[in-house]
């Protein structure tokens, strides 16, 4: 017989590719934040609730959880409204937003701003009950105790590309760092955080 356990209802996510620098799960990450970023010029191309937008200056992104278009029309060109986001890692600038590499798809004047309302399944600053963290590419060297790992002198423990580590304990997750085992071994790490 299987066991299945459950470890809350998935949340956050975000894309970790440290290189030389040692670093962590941003802190709305795994503190659970919503975010409002007003938009207008909305190109051709609708960018739908799920979607992942980027930054096409400042390189931000965030997932569009939600979205109220106030004026005019994708098809036209002329949308104009208000993203709801998380896992916003970065910060936007006036610039453009692009989704699906599409070069205009929407123009925003500023940063997101803190949703004030509206939390409806997880609440502003839950913390998670569990973090599952996956790497690929190549091995990384991560640690949990707040020291920085250290590639020169191999400090931190070795995570093999296809492996992952569960956190639960909210120490552990906030002082999650993680770096390249090698100088230049392009490690990629997934953090996923469920509430």
């Amino acid at each position: 017989m299987l066991t299945r356990e459950y470890y809350g209802m998935a949340g956050t996510v975000q894309k970790i590719t440290p290189g030389a620098t040692a670093t962590g799960i941003g802190e709305e990450i795994y503190k659970y934040t919503e975010r409002t970023l007003a938009f207008t010029s909305g190109g051709t191309t609708e960018i739908p609730a799920g979607a992942w937008i980027l930054g096409a200056t400042s390189g931000a992104v965030a997932e569009v959880i939600a979205i109220s278009t106030i004026t005019g029309t994708w098809a036209g060109g002329d949308a104009a409204g208000t993203f709801r986001i998380r896992c916003q890692v970065g910060t936007f600038q006036a610039e453009k937003i692009t989704y699906l590499a599409v070069a205009d798809d929407a123009d925003i004047a500023a940063d997101s701003v803190i949703a004030v309302g509206g939390y409806t399944t997880i609440q502003k600053g839950q913390e998670p009950i569990f973090v599952n963290i996956d790497v690929y590419g190549n091995t990384a060297l991560v640690n949990i105790n707040g020291s920085k790992p250290d590639q020169s002198r191999t400090i931190g423990i070795p995570i093999e590309a296809g492996s992952n580590i569960f956190l639960s304990d909210i120490n552990d997750i906030r002082n999650f760092k993680c770096i390249d085992y090698t100088n230049a071994t392009a490690t990629i790490v997934y953090v996923s955080c469920s509430f």
